[in-house]
This record gives C-alpha cells, sequence and structure tokens, in this order.
C-alpha cells in the first residue's frame, strides 16, 4: 500500500496528514507524490507513522474503533500559579489593577474583560499580579 492509498484509507486530506506529522503540506506531497521517494528513510518513517494513527483508530476491518475522549492541554491551576506571581510581586501594582480587580469581583456576567496595549508596557506583569490575588482552588 502506498502512503496515499493509506491517507485515503485513514480519510485524510494532504493538509491533514502534514499536520498531523508536524510538516508543511509541500513538503508531505513530495513525499506522497514523488516514486523515487519510495524506498527512502523519510519515506518509511512518515508511513510507519500514519499506519501506527491507522491502527490506533481503526479495527482490522477497516472499521473506526470506539473512541475514548482525552483533552491535553497546558492550562495551569492550583498552587501552579504561584510561580507566576512570584515572579512580579516585588513590582509596584499598575494603577489599572483596580479597575481589573473590580472587574473580576464584579457582577460582570456575560462579558469578556480585554487587555490590551503596546508591547512590553505590562499587561503579563498586571496578569500575573492578579494570579496572588486570586484564590488559587479556583483560578485557571
Amino acid at each position: 500500500m502506498t502512503l496515499k492509498e493509506l491517507r485515503i484509507k485513514i480519510g485524510f486530506t494532504q493538509s491533514e496528514c502534514a499536520a498531523f506529522l508536524g510538516m508543511s503540506t509541500r513538503n508531505y506531497q513530495n513525499y506522497e507524490n514523488n516514486s523515487e521517494k519510495i524506498n527512502t528513510v523519510k519515506y518509511n518513517a512518515i508511513y510507519k507513522q500514519l499506519e501506527a494513527y491507522f491502527v490506533s483508530r481503526f479495527s482490522v476491518f477497516g472499521e473506526k474503533k470506539e473512541e475514548s475522549i482525552e483533552f491535553k492541554t497546558n492550562v495551569i491551576t492550583g498552587s501552579g500559579l504561584n510561580s507566576f506571581y512570584k515572579k512580579v510581586e516585588k513590582y509596584e501594582k499598575r494603577d489599572c489593577f483596580k479597575l481589573l480587580k473590580k472587574f473580576i469581583y464584579g457582577e460582570y456576567e456575560g462579558k469578556v474583560c480585554i487587555l490590551y496595549g503596546l508591547r512590553r508596557t505590562g499587561k503579563t506583569t498586571l496578569l500575573f499580579q492578579m494570579l496572588g490575588e486570586l484564590p488559587n482552588d479556583k483560578t485557571a
């Protein structure tokens, strides 16, 4: 089975395959469409990655397996947030800190606060300082 046949069997487009493999679409297309690359190490590595994905997602008969939903995230909660606050606790609080605190503790249900400004003016520092004020068990 060729790389193209495997990709079609999985149900991926070329760009989806490229994204899954962490390469550019054009680079992936070069491997899929160039018959001279079939016996290369890189081609075989790409094929094995897609084949492993196929085996993990589909049964022997090509039917989709039951999926267990698994989420991976880089959201930090709890005491892990303290490291961000520790970096900025020695800095003086900005004038707009009180406004942000008023918004966070206020009754603004369904509203969003957008913090914007020029680069290097303290937006991230302001947020990190706010982390020090918020309860760790209810903050992410």
